[in-house]
């Protein structure tokens, strides 16, 4: 009996784990646009790119162990006016510079696409940010489409 209440009492319980994956896309989009009334030639504009803006991300946030951004896309669209020295940062990441005669930006590099997962992975939010200058009136919308397939652990 002593043999058995033993064996019992050495045996470890090894809860069974597994995973999953989520695919994702995030969209955002941030307007840059400056009126007659404003003065200052810089221009800078942010907006919050969060994992969790996805219902199933959020729900499995906690569980989330590693994440791959496979694509990374931004549109320029509505450009009025003249912005000179654009420039398109996502977390501190330069992404590319805007000059009127692009319409976009695609990030394929795949160590940049590493970096911006492993960031995200780090604080799941993840700033947006355009900076330029302009002494005139100007409309212009950036929008941002990233894909990302995420392995969570049950």
């Amino acid at each position: 009996a002593i043999g058995i209440l033993t064996l019992f009492l050495s045996c470890s319980y090894q809860e069974d784990t597994a995973a999953f994956f989520i695919n994702n896309q995030l969209n955002e989009s941030l307007v840059i646009q400056r009126s007659p009334e404003n003065s200052n030639s810089d221009i800078y504009g942010k907006v919050d790119i969060d994992l969790t803006s996805s219902e199933s991300y959020e729900k499995y946030i906690l569980r989330l162990t590693d994440l791959e951004v496979t694509k990374l896309n931004c549109t320029f669209n509505e450009y009025q006016g003249s912005i000179t020295n654009g420039q398109l940062f996502l977390d501190d990441v330069l992404l590319g510079n805007f000059q009127g005669s692009n319409g976009h930006v695609s990030i394929t590099d795949p160590e940049m696409l590493r970096s911006l997962a492993e960031r995200f992975l780090e604080k799941t939010s993840l700033d947006l940010t355009f900076v330029g200058e302009s002494n005139t009136d100007h409309f212009l919308s950036v929008n941002v489409d990233i894909e990302m397939m995420g392995t969570f652990v049950h």
